[in-house]
C-alpha cells in the first residue's frame, strides 16, 4: 500500500508542478524565442553555432543529406557565458558537490568517476535562473520544452563516459549541456551500422561552450582527443538540460507521467489510475482489518482456552 500511495502522490506532484510551470507561468514563449536568424538581446542565435568547434573527419566521403542532417542536429556556441557568469554558476553548484563522494560506475554502466545531481530551476539564485533560461530560449525553440531540472554531472580528470545512444524516452529530443572548468572531445558517429564506420565527427566543447544534441540519431563515443589537436583530461562540470519526455501509452501503464497538464487525455488516464489506486488500497485495508479482526478472535479463544483449562 505504501508503494501505491509513494507512486499515487508522485504523480499528483508532477501534475501540479508541470501545470505550475508551463500552463501558467509560461516559461518557454514561442513569441519570444528567436531561431531564425533574428536578434535576441539575451541569447546567442540557435544558428551561430561556431564552425571551429565542429570537425567532421572524412567531410568529402559523407552522404550529402546525412552531412546537412548532422550539422542541423549537432552544434557548438562558444563563449556562451563569460567568466565572471561561469565564477557565479560555479560559487552556486561547488558547496553542494563537494560534499558527494565519487561514484565508480553509473547505474547504466556508462560513466565512471563522477559525481551528478539534479537541480530545480526554482531553486537557483536568481542571477544563475537567468542563464539557465538563457540556455532554454536557445536550445529549446517551439515546439521543444525543457525539463524544470538541471543536471548536474561532475567528471573527474581519470573520468570516463563509454560509448552510448541516447534514448528520446528517457531524454526527449534534445539535449543541451553547458561546458564548465575545462575542455573536452564529444565524438559522435552515425548510429548505423552501414554508416557508422564513415560518418564520424568531434564537437571540441570548450570551457564555457554550449552544445546541443538532437533527434538523437547519432551514438556518442565518448571524451576522445580531438583529431585536430590534443585536449588534455581534466576535471569537467557540464550543465545538461533535457526536454520534457512525452508520455507514451506504455510509461502511461507503468505510472511515468512528465506531463498530464498538456492534455486532457492524459489527464482523464490520471484521475483512473488514482481511483485505481484508491480502489485496490480499500481493498488492501479490508482484508487487512478482516485478518487482523481474524487473529485478535483466535488470540482471545486461545486465552479463554487457557483459562478454562
Amino acid at each position: 500500500m505504501q508503494n501505491k500511495q509513494f507512486i499515487f502522490q508522485n504523480l499528483l506532484f508532477k501534475h501540479r508542478h508541470f501545470v505550475h510551470h508551463f500552463c501558467s507561468q509560461n516559461i518557454i514563449n514561442s513569441s519570444t524565442t528567436k531561431c531564425d536568424g533574428q536578434e535576441n538581446s539575451s541569447a546567442p542565435s540557435c544558428s551561430s553555432s561556431s564552425a571551429a568547434l565542429v570537425h567532421v573527419q572524412n567531410r568529402g566521403q559523407w552522404p550529402a543529406e546525412v552531412l546537412a542532417k548532422f550539422l542541423a542536429d549537432c552544434s557548438v556556441l562558444g563563449d556562451f557565458v563569460s567568466e565572471e557568469e561561469e565564477t557565479q554558476l560555479l560559487d552556486e553548484v561547488w558547496p553542494h558537490m563537494k560534499r558527494m563522494r565519487w561514484e565508480d560506475e553509473h547505474w547504466d554502466g556508462q560513466i565512471q568517476r563522477y559525481r551528478e545531481r539534479e537541480q530545480m530551476l526554482e531553486n537557483w539564485r536568481p542571477e544563475n535562473q537567468a542563464l539557465i533560461r538563457r540556455i532554454w530560449h536557445t536550445s529549446f525553440p517551439a515546439p521543444f520544452e525543457p525539463s524544470p531540472y538541471v543536471h548536474i554531472l561532475d567528471l573527474h580528470q581519470d573520468g570516463l563516459i563509454s560509448p552510448h545512444l541516447d534514448k528520446s524516452r528517457y531524454c526527449g529530443r534534445v539535449i543541451s549541456g553547458l561546458s564548465l572548468l575545462s575542455a573536452s572531445v564529444m565524438r559522435m558517429r552515425h548510429k548505423s551500422a552501414e554508416l557508422g564506420q564513415l560518418c564520424v565527427a568531434d564537437l571540441l566543447l570548450s570551457r564555457r561552450s554550449l552544445y546541443r544534441l538532437r533527434n538523437r540519431g547519432w551514438s556518442l563515443i565518448g571524451r576522445v582527443n580531438c583529431s585536430t589537436q590534443t585536449v588534455p583530461r581534466e576535471r569537467r562540470i557540464a550543465l545538461i538540460c533535457r526536454e520534457v519526455v512525452v508520455p507514451t501509452a506504455k510509461r502511461l501503464r507503468i505510472g511515468i507521467l512528465q506531463n498530464p497538464a498538456q492534455d486532457p487525455v492524459l489527464r482523464r488516464a490520471l484521475v483512473r489510475r488514482a481511483c485505481k489506486m484508491q480502489h485496490f488500497d480499500a481493498i488492501f485495508q479490508q482484508q487487512h482489518h478482516e485478518v487482523a479482526t481474524c487473529s485478535t478472535q483466535k488470540r482471545q479463544q486461545q486465552t479463554i482456552a487457557t483459562t478454562d483449562g
